[in-house]
């Protein structure tokens, strides 16, 4: 409720009228579905008792031709998180320099301690796969678009957006991706992110190529 009233104060305090913000049960949407072009679910699946369960909820309320990003721990970007959350138990808390994000902050009690909550205190985390949220993808009817990092060992575009498609990759890239990021993305503690997209209509691209320029 405090991120809400964080929210709700922004929004008044800048006049924003045509947002709003509703706190309801994932598993429970409160909106009619196909309601949104684009949904944002980061670091909120991977703590609840059912991921994947709380994902194929969320894909009905999306529009076709919609954007769904989500956002998970991964299983070996993870493992460098879980060594030191094993220390800080030891320790009572203590040698928190060990976690690199930590060292990183200066001069900023409130962000080390959400920092150090949000990543050593939660009471239940999973862990996941690229292979696995594609899987998730699949299963929905959802077209994969991007991964962050990149989910393929070849480096996407430089202008490449969240919403710009990449290759997916093949199941030995995302090993090693993710083998790679049990170093690279131990600052992050672990997250990554993937993007997919809900096919259009049928009458969408019946429209689409319509207006399309006929090429003689």
């Amino acid at each position: 409720m405090n991120s809400l009233r964080l929210g709700e104060e922004f929004r008044r305090k800048h006049g924003l009228d045509r947002v709003g913000f509703v706190q309801m049960n994932l598993f429970r949407p409160c909106v009619f579905p196909e309601r949104f072009d684009v949904i944002l679910c980061n670091g909120v699946l991977h703590h609840t008792a059912d991921p994947v369960g709380g994902f194929r909820g969320l894909v009905p309320l999306l529009r076709p031709g919609g954007y769904i990003v989500v956002g998970l721990y991964n299983r070996l970007g993870r493992l460098m998180t879980d060594a030191r959350r094993n220390v800080f138990r030891l320790t009572g808390g203590r040698w928190q320099w060990l976690d690199p994000h930590l060292r990183a902050i200066r001069g900023s009690r409130e962000k080390a301690r959400a920092w150090f909550a949000d990543q050593y205190r939660h009471p239940h985390e999973s862990k996941h796969t690229i292979g696995e949220v594609l899987e998730w993808f699949e299963g929905s009817g959802i077209e994969f678009v991007r991964g962050l990092p990149s989910v393929h060992l070849g480096s996407d575009p430089a202008e490449a957006g969240l919403f710009e498609t990449t290759p997916q990759g093949t199941a030995l890239e995302h090993f090693l991706v993710q083998l790679k990021h049990t170093v690279t993305g131990n600052r992050e503690g672990g997250f990554f992110v993937m993007s997919g997209r809900k096919p259009p209509a049928p009458s969408e691209i019946r429209t689409a190529e319509a207006k399309a320029p006929a090429w003689h």
